[in-house]
């Protein structure tokens, strides 16, 4: 069965890094990239209206959005920060640092608290919409790529490259 079908492409020669809507908007993040592009899906031609620059970010690695306070989160593999970019495009870089190269983020969407994957740790946590961190998960895993956590407070994590998987 077939639930949607492919309305429009848009091309990039860098490797898509984030991909998340807010509203009407689909915001853009691209390897390497220290900004965020935003496009108008409600146009037909889904034209770039914006780009939205994130001073600091070196190697973002993925991007979330909490829709309640219209924010975006982004994480830095390079860095090791969490950057929020708010309603009105302001940016603000939590002030903590992660530990060694998180490589992905999630964000609840009754809290807004982001949930960390740590690649090289084994490990995952939660944090405040603000950064304050909550607590740590090891995991019995190899390489957690990303996670979610779900209703009942369970969570979903996807790890490793090769062979990888679901837990």
């Amino acid at each position: 069965m077939l639930l949607s079908e492919l309305l429009y492409t848009l091309n990039h020669s860098a490797q898509v890094r984030g991909l998340v809507t807010l509203g009407q908007e689909l915001f853009v993040l691209l390897d390497g990239s220290d900004t965020i592009r935003v496009y108008d899906t409600s146009r037909p031609d889904h034209a770039l209206v914006r780009n939205i620059s994130v001073p600091g970010l070196s190697s973002g690695e993925d991007m979330a959005a909490c829709s309640s306070q219209q924010a975006l989160y982004i994480v830095d593999w390079d860095t090791n920060y969490v950057y929020r970019v708010g309603r009105d495009n302001d940016v603000t870089k939590w002030q903590r640092p992660l530990p060694r190269q998180p490589s992905g983020l999630s964000v609840d969407s009754s809290s807004c608290s982001v949930t960390v994957a740590y690649y090289h740790n084994n490990s995952i946590q939660e944090f405040s919409d603000t950064g304050l961190p909550g607590p740590r998960i090891q995991l019995n895993i190899s390489r957690p790529v990303d996670a979610v956590r779900l209703s009942d407070g369970r969570y979903v994590v996807s790890h490793g490259y090769n062979p990888g998987g679901v837990v």
